[in-house]
């Protein structure tokens, strides 16, 4: 079967006929086996809780203080399908509204 749609959903500039074998043998690749070192180091930190965390969380647990060292393979996961946006809550350190994350299998 093919099937009209984004390469791989990556930009709206890319549009190609794709097999459907061909989108899934991509998206196969994406899963928890073939992320990098730091991903696994989140999905580790994700995983541990015994609660939902937020990025803020993850990013101390690994011992960075700036977001963006952590946000980046964090989208990884949850593009991944390991990891899915749980609800959200205060941060204590800037007061905004956050997402909080668990891995799949412990969404309680």
């Amino acid at each position: 079967m093919i099937q009209q749609m984004d390469m791989f959903d990556s930009s709206p500039h890319s549009r190609h006929i794709v097999r459907v074998n061909s989108r899934l043998a991509y998206h196969s690749e994406r899963d928890a086996g073939h992320l990098g070192d730091r991903a696994r180091a989140c999905l580790a930190v994700i995983r541990a809780a015994v609660a939902p965390v937020t990025d803020r969380d993850v990013a101390v647990a690994l011992g960075f203080s700036d977001m963006n060292s952590v946000r980046p393979r964090i989208t990884e996961l949850i593009e991944a399908g390991v990891v899915s946006e749980h609800s959200t809550v205060r941060c204590p350190v800037t007061g905004k509204m956050v997402r909080t994350l668990a891995a799949h299998g412990r969404l309680t």
